[in-house]
């Protein structure tokens, strides 16, 4: 039996330029710029492929790591984009109404809420899954361990984790929360020679908040 092996290798954006509050997709905020000065320098050659949300913080911070933009295995990634917060984008959780905080504390319990004009919890699971799916099926087409970067934010990667270890996002938070300008790694496994299906992926979480992506 053969298994083709995908190592997914995420970053979240560094620290947004901005006061302590929740930034969704709806704030196109950038970074900081020492957080950026001082982000790991990463060699694009590691990796055959390379997503970034289309968000400015995630822009930044990739080629604050050492890769451009414009090199060919990098693809804006919409998909991976944040979630969005409608009513408390751009907001501190002190300015938040008793509704607000009634809402957050449905989605840390793993609710599909939302919060007023804002993207539902099950939405974004949607489309990171879809995302991963995609990535996944290619891999089994084409029958290689590959190597993978994906740029992206907290609500993102704190969902693909949920997915792995079936437990409330709260519970992520509490624990792994994903910090600012580090890597997690997630190894696939599919069997190579069996029909593509999710059902039939294997993940193992090699390593989180690493300072570094790995060898």
């Amino acid at each position: 039996m053969s298994y083709i092996e995908t190592e997914l290798i995420i970053l979240r954006h560094c620290r947004i330029d901005g006061p302590t509050a929740f930034y969704g997709s709806g704030t196109d905020a950038g970074c900081l710029r020492e957080e950026l000065a001082n982000m790991v320098k990463i060699s694009g050659e590691s990796f055959q492929e390379i997503y970034v949300s289309p968000m400015k913080r995630c822009r930044e911070t990739l080629e604050a790591a050492g890769i451009s933009l414009g090199d060919p295995q990098v693809t804006a990634a919409p998909e991976i984009r944040e979630i969005s917060f409608g009513s408390i984008d751009g907001k501190a959780f002190q300015d938040f109404t008793p509704e607000e905080k009634q809402i957050l504390e449905q989605l840390n319990r793993g609710e599909n809420a939302a919060f007023p004009g804002g993207e539902h919890a099950g939405d974004l699971r949607k489309r990171v899954f879809g995302f991963l799916e995609r990535i996944l099926a290619r891999e089994h087409e084409l029958r290689e361990n590959r190597r993978i970067l994906a740029v992206t934010h907290s609500g993102v990667i704190s969902t693909l984790l949920q997915g792995i270890l079936e437990c409330p996002v709260l519970n992520i938070l509490q624990r792994a929360s994903p910090a600012y300008g580090k890597f997690t790694g997630i190894k696939y496994f599919q069997n190579a020679e069996q029909e593509f299906s999710m059902e039939r992926v294997f993940p193992r979480i090699m390593f989180l908040n690493s300072k570094t992506p790995g060898n």
